[in-house]
């Protein structure tokens, strides 16, 4: 059995909200698979001050995931990998999150998204 556990949450000076969860388990005997779950939203104050977001878009919508694992880790060291998780997020990907343009990417990754979803099947008439 598994349960989502909040270990931190963080306002970006980009207007975007993390937050990590731990929804690490115990698979088989003394291993555990340690499963760092990060989410990133816009923060409510963000919103408004966006003038780039096309009105179809609700950026309350609009997430941005990564999971972080490690298989067969034992009892001992789920402290340390789960640490060690989280500072390799912290160095490697959450300074280009930070960034000022990382809300922009976001949105319009969604936009092209939306419009690729809203697509229609037209089929080869055979």
């Amino acid at each position: 059995m598994s349960f989502l556990r909040l270990l931190h949450t963080q306002k970006l000076h980009n207007g975007l909200i993390i937050t990590i969860y731990d929804h690490s388990k115990v698979y088989f005997g003394d291993y555990h698979h340690v499963r760092i779950n990060i989410v990133c939203s816009f923060d409510d104050s963000a919103i408004n001050g966006l003038s780039c977001c096309p009105d179809e878009i609700d950026l309350r919508s609009i997430l941005y995931t990564r999971t972080l694992g490690r298989m067969g880790v034992p009892s001992k060291d789920v402290e340390s990998v789960t640490d060690s998780l989280l500072n390799d997020f912290r160095l490697n990907s959450l300074p280009y999150i930070s960034s000022q343009e990382f809300p922009k990417k976001l949105i319009h990754n969604e936009v092209v998204n939306t419009k690729r979803s809203n697509k229609k099947y037209t089929g080869s008439g055979c």
